[in-house]
């Protein structure tokens, strides 16, 4: 089954800059749409966030609300922004490469529904144990990281990444298990470095499952 083109949604951006991101993305097998500051970009993978046209301060709001969105920009982070998420142009090929990579569906479809014996029903059981069990821990995650708690970080890398699996997160869980592999051998820089990559997928994955999760059967539809 094809994959469907992913949707890039640009926020600001002068006329040469949009027609540019464009061109380069349509390389990519991706579509550029234009969405306004308070525009929900709907089924959008990836948000670009222009702050040299929206300004800094807006452009901290839109991706303080939209945990997908990247600012793209010529100067430095806006306020408050990981640097992480921050693109600087001239944006080249590589890089839109590297952000659709990002935005990639976190979920393997076929390993999901294998879990489920190839039920709908099951799987939608599975998705909602996720939903209700393991990803409410992605807090609890990201607290052990701000406190050092390595062990902890271990522990609950280690409890996901089977979890993970059974929902067809297998980069996410392929992730959980360097954690967990790394802190056990005492390579607490590789394990944070993993476990930092995990929080962001884990994200991405919680989003996913709710939205498999609408296509399915609802609990006790049978």
């Amino acid at each position: 089954m094809p994959s469907p083109r992913v949707l890039v949604a640009l926020v600001g951006g002068d006329p040469v800059t949009g027609i540019a991101l464009e061109h380069l993305f349509a390389r990519l097998d991706a579509r550029v749409e234009r969405v306004g500051e308070h525009a929900d970009a709907g089924d959008a993978r990836l948000t670009l966030v222009d702050v040299d046209d929206v300004g800094p301060h807006a452009a901290a709001r839109l991706l303080a609300r939209n945990p997908r969105a990247i600012a793209l920009t010529v100067a430095g982070s806006p306020p408050g922004v990981d640097p992480a998420r921050v693109v600087f142009k001239p944006f080249n090929l590589d890089a839109a490469r590297a952000l659709l990579e990002r935005a990639r569906p976190s979920l393997d479809l076929e390993a999901a529904y294998a879990s489920a014996c190839g039920e709908p029903d099951l799987l939608g059981e599975l998705l909602d144990d996720y939903l209700e069990l393991c990803a409410p821990l992605q807090d609890e995650l990201a607290e052990h990281l701000r406190a050092h708690r390595v062990a902890d970080v271990g522990r609950l890398a280690h409890r996901l990444a089977g979890n993970l699996g059974l929902v067809g997160a297998l980069g996410a869980a392929a992730a959980a298990r360097r954690v967990d592999e790394a802190l056990r051998t005492g390579d607490a820089e590789t394990g944070r470095s993993a476990a930092l990559e995990l929080d962001r997928l884990l994200t991405q994955v919680a989003d996913d499952v709710r939205a498999l999760r609408a296509t399915l059967p609802p609990r006790g539809a049978r």
